[in-house]
């Protein structure tokens, strides 16, 4: 095995200044350099496998989103081409849960993006009271199906509009 040291040498002194010898130390830097080693390459194995997991995460998500879209579009195929209102309540319900899984499935591809580095905000100017009132009505009739309610009671009156990420505040307020 290999012997690596770690030296240091000072000189001694006389009370005048004059250097009368030298103090040195020598320590056995062998394991300490080894469980170096061992950290870096622990540190890249950890960095390799967010790395596939990223990966897997971007994969699975793009899986997950093309057979859900057809499910989703089917739905609404149906919903426009039924009379039916027990037809109409059941297809109302598989969208709302496949777009409730469809941001799941969003969420996570975003994680995976904000682990990379890769999100990036994309703000406009915009009325956020607006796009609360369009939030509401997604969850109106899960709610009712529920027993409950969902109302919006805006004080002040007037919101100017606020520079948001669309997408990111809807995802915020629907989470809340």
């Amino acid at each position: 095995s290999l012997y690596i040291a770690e030296q240091s040498i000072s000189p001694l002194k006389k009370p005048d200044g004059q250097i009368e010898g030298f103090v040195a130390i020598q320590i056995d830097a062998s394991e300490k350099k080894e469980a170096e080693e061992k950290l870096i390459q622990a540190k890249m194995a950890a960095e390799e496998a967010d790395r596939a997991k990223g990966s897997f995460l971007a994969n699975m998500s793009h899986e997950i989103r093309t057979p859900l879209n057809g499910i989703l579009g089917s739905a609404r195929l149906i919903h426009e081409s039924s009379k039916e209102e027990s037809t109409q309540q059941w297809i109302q319900l598989i969208e709302q849960n496949g777009n409730h899984l469809a941001e799941l499935v969003n969420d996570i591809l975003e994680l995976s993006q904000m682990e990379a580095g890769q999100l990036h905000l994309q703000p406009v100017f915009m009325n956020p009271v607006e796009a609360l009132q369009e939030l509401l009505e997604k969850y109106e009739y899960p709610a009712q199906q529920a027993g409950n309610s969902i109302k919006l009671t805006q004080r002040p009156e007037y919101i100017p509009p606020l520079l948001l990420d669309p997408l990111r505040f809807r995802q915020v307020m629907s989470h809340l």
